[in-house]
């Protein structure tokens, strides 16, 4: 395994440690403890708390870099294809961030948190852009497309809180289908909305499901 492959999963597994609770109170000890590998095989890879979480913005940033949506596209089928890729991205992007990451990284790490909010922002004015274009092409209803983002923002993290699922006997799996199906009747036009594949949310379900192998 390469050393840039190992430095990921252990990223991945302290992201998922964290993600949750925040890391304002936790000491570069703690996210040894939360690595199954000595204490000096974590220090090659780390050598500070800033080091950590570096790595971790750096992941979230990769992860947006994925899913640049087009302005602008001709063919019709290409327009709800991508609105399948902006949902996947939001579901799993939103399954491993929270607000209380965010906030910690803002107290401790300014230049880490403008690094990935500036990433956010910049993703979401292209999202805009994407929806707005969908819109003037016919493609996409017309409503206003900031609300459909911030819909994301606020009710994906929401759907998968195990009270949230608990309170309304959802599975994952259903929660998730769901909220796809809604989202893909938000915006997209009825005679369209024909062409729109949620099969992509066993993509999702594998990708929150994934473990880590050392």
């Amino acid at each position: 395994m390469s050393k840039e492959r190992r430095r990921q999963q252990m990223t991945y597994l302290i992201l998922n440690r964290i993600i949750k609770t925040g890391f304002s109170d936790l000491t570069m000890e703690d996210f040894v403890k939360m690595l199954p590998l000595s204490r000096a095989t974590v220090y090659r890879y780390f050598n500070s708390r800033q080091k950590v979480i570096s790595a971790v913005v750096i992941e979230y940033v990769n992860y947006i870099d994925q899913f640049d949506l087009p302005s602008f596209i001709h063919d019709e089928n290409d327009w709800i294809v991508n609105v399948e890729k902006q949902l996947e991205a939001a579901l799993v992007f939103y399954s491993h961030f929270s607000a209380i990451f965010l906030t910690d990284l803002k107290a401790e790490f300014p230049h880490e948190y403008q690094l990935l909010q500036g990433k956010i922002v910049d993703h979401n004015l292209h999202l805009l852009e994407f929806f707005r274009a969908g819109q003037e092409a016919g493609i996409f209803n017309s409503s206003k497309p900031e609300l459909w983002i911030l819909q994301d923002q606020l009710m994906v993290p929401r759907i998968y809180a195990p009270d949230y699922l608990l309170t309304h006997k959802l599975t994952i799996k259903d929660a998730i289908t769901s909220y796809v199906l809604m989202k893909s009747q938000q915006i997209i036009k009825p005679r369209y909305l024909s062409k729109f594949d949620p099969s992509f949310t066993a993509t999702v379900l594998e990708k929150m499901n994934c473990k880590i192998k050392f």
